[in-house]
């Protein structure tokens, strides 16, 4: 059977870092279908590739071997890791890359991947080809779990701040931005459910308030929007604008939803 291997990386496309690691795959395993998620995440950016997997993931067919390398700690001690889900294989750095995911999916399989095989051996800078492509390919062509490496019942948790609430509010942040400025939040919609008017309040350089809004354009007599988007998450946004550049946004700015509802005049708010 022909294995679907994606890959998720943060090395862009004009250095060959890419195509390289597909060469080694496709040399193992030629009848693997390699399909690139993305390779345009923020340089160590460990944060981003968790959301960018966890969204990706779940669309996929069954056994479908998902590799994510963006790997600051390349060259280091940090173990490399191989996770087997209800549907998934997940080839990686141990630095919490996959735990986003894992929270959903929880893993059936750990297998901490030999830094040296007769396959493959660790690289001071480059995993993605010494290590996690022919991991990938070997698998995919069926070498058994015991040749890859070892079990283990534990891997590395991403920490980052969660959303909270306080009396009549929650307090969360901005973690992300997407590639149309629109900030993305730590506050899921079913911290919202019980809020049937929603004041949105950004603290940063520049604070705003948010309208509330059902999808993009609803809000574009507004100065600036707070939606849910289709990962469940709070999302601010500028109708056909950047938000993080209006708002001189950065990542930590924190971010309020209170009860009170304010009025049409004071969109905006700045």
């Amino acid at each position: 059977m022909t294995a679907t291997i994606t890959l998720i990386t943060d090395f862009g496309t004009q250095d060959g870092y890419v195509g390289a690691m597909k060469g080694k795959i496709v040399s193992i395993s030629p009848t693997s279908d390699i399909i690139d998620v993305t390779h345009d995440i923020s340089p160590q950016s460990v944060l981003q590739a968790a959301y960018c997997l966890s969204r990706s993931v779940p669309h996929f067919p069954p056994g479908t071997i998902h590799v994510v390398v963006v790997d600051p700690g390349v060259g280091s001690a940090r173990p490399a890791i191989l996770v087997k889900t209800c549907s998934s294989w997940l080839i990686g750095p141990d630095n919490g890359v996959f735990s986003i995911l894992l929270e959903k999916y929880p893993p059936e399989t750990i297998i901490r991947i030999s830094s040296k095989t007769a396959h493959w051996q660790t690289h001071t800078s480059f995993d993605g080809l010494a290590l996690f492509a022919p991991a990938a390919a070997h698998l995919a062509e069926g070498m058994p779990l015991s040749e890859i490496g070892t079990r283990s019942s534990c891997y590395e948790q991403l920490h980052f701040p969660r959303a909270v609430e306080k009396s009549n509010e929650i307090e969360g942040e901005i973690i992300l931005f997407d590639r149309f400025g629109n900030a993305i939040t730590n506050i899921h919609a079913d911290f919202l459910q019980k809020y049937e008017h929603k004041n949105v309040t950004i603290l940063g350089k520049s604070d705003a308030r948010c309208a509330f809004q059902s999808h993009y354009e609803a809000g574009m007599d507004d100065d600036a929007i707070a939606l849910i988007n289709s990962d469940q998450l709070l999302e601010l946004s500028v109708y056909c604008g950047s938000m993080q550049q209006k708002y001189d946004l950065v990542i930590g700015d924190k971010v309020f939803v209170a009860k009170t509802k304010f009025g049409k005049k004071e969109k905006g708010g700045i």
